[in-house]
């Protein structure tokens, strides 16, 4: 029976067959391994048996121990496994012999490649299984569970279905691109989309946008923020596709850029209903100044032959004493004005709709004006026997800020508007401040005593052209512009206007505006002379404790000694880079260093051949301390690089705390050691 765990403090293996202490001693390490990674690990021999299985495995696949005991053999683990649903449905039989057969396309590659495997715990939790063939006829298979990272891409892999969206990766060290835009392909254009996959984004940007893309990578790498841009990408088919693409920096622990991200989106349909969009708005707006232009020409045609027409007739009222044609010219002189009138509206109303209209406001006196502009309908009231009110209450400002002509006119249009509706009748016009003291209200009311209107005309009241039925205009004259154009100047001056009526009941209108009150005018504070305090002197930074060390940084990675080099740039006093161990030995010949910083995997001699070849030499650099910066999980063990004649190890990435604290160990150690063998001299 198979045995779970390593005996006390032995490097027994899991098995009761007897096993050389080599194999055994490559149990031992397969384990810690295994323990870094967090996979668990089975070892299959020649023959088909389990030498070796990690407790992991456990809670991997989530079984008992007692399970795990009973297998002898890796088919029996398979056999569990199928019968357990952990492949999916289907027959056990079918599963081991396409486990099998794998097993034996493995083994006929000469480990030339890795099998991948898919499982599912009861539980529905995934496990990805690899199986690699070893030179001595067996397998080693490690078990990991990948719920996490399987949950995590198939949500992404969602997010980018839905958005229509894909993302590319950029090492700016290796120059490796990765891209991941199959969602798009589905959507949009597969030829363009597998071309920037095999290709690189760069290759299908469109020519015109590739410096404006460069350049946002370059200023994500520089100030180390996301940047975001839209840009063309040339289809295979020469259509133009748009992208939002966002590009995102990823710094190491040293605050170093060592790749970009980008999350790009089309947004071709957004360009195109945009571009739409934009040449429809500058149609109308072309079209819009076309008829301000032609009623602005209008204007001025009708104005000039109107004017005259109305001067003749009044010229004639007041000359000739005429009784049977003073009403003749009366007629004629009101339907001139009807018409000015019109035409004023019209392009009043058309300014408004081009927005070009300015309020203006200044120091206004709100009781002036409405007692000038009620006096000047009077008249027209009294004409038609209406009965017209004016009053003013007293928590009006002497003076507001106003913009007296739009007022005057949202006014008169209102009085207006009454006096037409209520004849016989009584028109009020009310001014008054409501609100808090922070925020006032300049409120104006008309209220009228005539026909009123039903809710279907309220709802048509401030439209252009329009009036409350069809026969308002026919019985009361009137272009149907006046409310819309008092309405829209209310809202350029930053109010709003409300209208509530019932038929044969009346009317009110009521205009809130903003009360802004006239500044003051103060002089400007005198400012208290003070003496101008002298610029802080230049504080050099303290002297460092390692400024006079000579320091050769070994790493065939150019990257690595940028970095290093920022770090000890105003630590130390000199700093060499070598591009390999030969580099290194070569470089200690001609120079002298106190410290040298070795990598430990480089091409034609690595850092442990390095280290072993200084050590055993006999020159003067022979007992030059050595650290190791490595990313290797062995050779940051301590212990490790002193067997091998090192002086001390540091992981990767570095840190300057912990070169420093390095050093210090590093030096203080040689030196009691130079002590003491002077001691002992």
């Amino acid at each position: 029976m198979l045995s779970l765990g390593l005996d006390d403090g032995a490097n027994a293996p899991r098995t009761d067959r007897r096993v050389s202490v080599r194999r055994r001693e490559d149990f031992y390490w397969l384990q810690r391994m295994a323990d870094v990674t967090g996979d668990a690990c089975i070892v299959v021999g020649r023959n088909g048996y389990i030498d070796y299985i990690d407790p992991k495995i456990l809670d991997v696949l989530e079984i008992e121990a007692s399970v795990v005991t009973e297998w002898a053999e890796f088919s029996d683990m398979i056999r569990h496994m199928s019968l357990k649903g952990y492949f999916g449905p289907g027959e056990p039989e079918m599963f081991e012999a396409l486990i099998n057969d794998m097993l034996a396309n493995q083994r006929l590659k000469q480990n030339e490649s890795t099998q991948l495997l898919n499982a599912f715990t009861p539980n529905g939790r995934f496990v990805d299984i690899r199986i690699s063939y070893g030179r001595d006829d067996g397998y080693v298979i490690l078990m990991r569970d990948s719920t996490e990272i399987q949950l995590r891409d198939r949500a992404l892999d969602t997010a980018l279905k839905v958005g229509r969206s894909g993302y590319w990766s950029y090492n700016l060290v290796s120059g490796e691109f990765h891209v991941r835009a199959d969602s798009l392909a589905t959507h949009y254009d597969p030829k363009t989309f597998a071309a920037m996959q095999t290709k690189g984004f760069m290759d299908v940007i469109h020519p015109e946008d590739t410096k404006r893309v460069s350049e946002a990578m370059e200023q994500c790498v520089v100030t180390r923020q996301s940047h975001g841009i839209v840009v063309r990408i040339v289809g295979d088919d020469k259509s133009i596709i748009w992208l939002n693409a966002d590009l995102m920096p990823n710094m190491d622990e040293g605050g170093q850029v060592r790749s970009l991200s980008c999350f790009f989106t089309n947004i071709s349909e957004q360009i195109e209903t945009e571009e739409e969009l934009r040449v429809t708005k500058e149609d109308a707006e072309t079209a819009l100044k076309a008829k301000n232009a032609f009623l602005g020409r209008l204007s001025h045609e009708v104005r000039t032959p109107m004017n005259a027409v109305i001067g003749m007739a009044d010229a004639l009222v007041h000359n000739y004493d005429d009784p049977e044609l003073a009403p003749k010219l009366s007629l004629i002189q009101n339907s001139a004005e009807k018409v000015i009138r019109l035409v004023d509206r019209t392009l009043e109303h058309a300014k408004l709709e081009d927005q070009a209209v300015e309020i203006t406001p200044v120091p206004t006196s709100v009781a002036a004006l409405c007692k000038s502009a009620c006096a000047s309908w009077n008249m027209k009231a009294a004409e038609g026997g209406t009965t017209l009110n004016c009053a003013l209450h007293p928590n009006v400002p002497d003076h507001i800020m106003l913009d007296p002509l739009r007022f005057e006119q949202c006014l008169n249009n209102l009085v207006s508007n009454a006096l037409k509706f209520a004849q016989g009748g009584t028109v009020q016009v009310a001014i008054t401040v409501t609100g808090e003291p922070t925020r006032q209200k300049l409120i104006l009311a008309v209220k009228d005593t005539g026909i009123g209107m039903d809710e279907a005309a309220l709802s048509r009241i401030f439209l252009p052209f329009k009036q409350a039925d069809n026969t308002i205009t026919g019985r009361f004259g009137g272009t149907g512009l006046g409310l819309t154009i008092t309405k829209d100047l209310v809202e350029l001056m930053g109010g709003k206007i409300s209208v509530s009526s019932k038929p044969s009941q009346g009317t009110m209108f009521v205009i809130s505006l903003p009360l802004v009150l006239p500044k003051m005018a103060t002089p400007p504070a005198q400012l208290e002379s003070r003496p101008v305090a002298p610029s802080p002197a230049k504080v050099e930074p303290p002297i460092s404790p390692f400024a006079h060390l000579r320091v050769l940084i070994v790493d065939d990675n150019a990257t690595n000694h940028m970095v290093v080099s920022s770090l000890l740039s105003n630590v130390v006093g000199h700093i060499d880079t070598a591009l390999n161990g030969q580099d290194a030995i070569d470089t200690l010949e001609k120079n002298v260093y106190d410290l040298v910083l070795m990598d430990i995997h480089m091409p034609v001699m690595d850092g442990i051949e390095a280290t072993l070849a200084i050590r055993s030499s006999d020159t003067p650099y022979k007992s030059v301390p050595i650290i190791a910066l490595t990313a290797d999980p062995q050779y940051q063990q301590s212990r490790l690089c002193r067997n091998i004649g090192m002086n001390s190890s540091l992981a990767k990435p570095i840190k300057l705390s912990g070169l420093l604290e390095a050093f210090e160990e590093v030096l203080s150690s040689t030196a009691n050691e130079s002590a003491a063998d002077q001691h002992a001299a």
